[in-house]
């Protein structure tokens, strides 16, 4: 490890380097160190930092406080409430259970197959740099809060017609 200007700078092996600087280490990897994975610790909380948007990050049994993706309708276009026909195939996916074939502790996960994702919702799945497929289970929370509502306006519209039901009985009984 070599001293420069306050860092401490270690070539990693695979062409990328770690700088530590009091609590912020930063990882660079790419062509002539490019990109850059950050750590830094806030307060006893560890904040991560990737700068290049393109690269995948793989880390297991991480722990975050926040997880923020831009939202700001300055930021995009084509906006429209989701059909119905978009969330109506939410029951149709299969929730399993299932461990990592790599996980030597076999730790019990839940979500879904990717393949089969991919059959209904295509734009929910991507490919990584290696071929496996990965899904964005962020984007899931739009099309559930969606369903909910509609179930939800089942439900009231089904709760009025069992009360307009029950008005009409009683009235027939007098």
């Amino acid at each position: 490890m070599s001293k420069n200007s306050g860092q401490y700078l270690e070539n990693i092996g695979f062409g990328g380097r770690i700088a530590v600087q009091g609590n912020i280490k930063q990882f660079y990897t790419g062509p002539n160190n490019a990109n850059s994975l950050t750590y830094q610790t806030i307060g006893g909380i560890q904040y991560q930092t990737l700068t290049d948007q393109s690269t995948t990050l793989y880390l297991s049994d991480v722990v975050i406080s926040n997880l923020s993706s831009f939202s700001d309708r300055n930021l995009k276009d084509n906006i429209i409430n989701l059909p119905e026909d978009k969330t109506h195939s939410l029951l149709d996916l299969n929730p399993t259970q299932f461990t990592f074939k790599t996980d030597a502790k076999k730790n019990i996960h839940y979500g879904f197959i990717a393949q089969d994702l991919e059959q209904i919702y295509p734009e929910l799945v991507k490919d990584s740099e290696k071929g496996y497929r990965k899904v964005n289970y962020l984007e899931f929370i739009p099309l559930i809060i969606s369903k909910m509502k509609d179930m939800q306006n089942e439900i009231d519209e089904l709760k009025k017609q069992q009360l307009e039901l029950k008005k009409n009985l009683k009235n027939n009984d007098v």
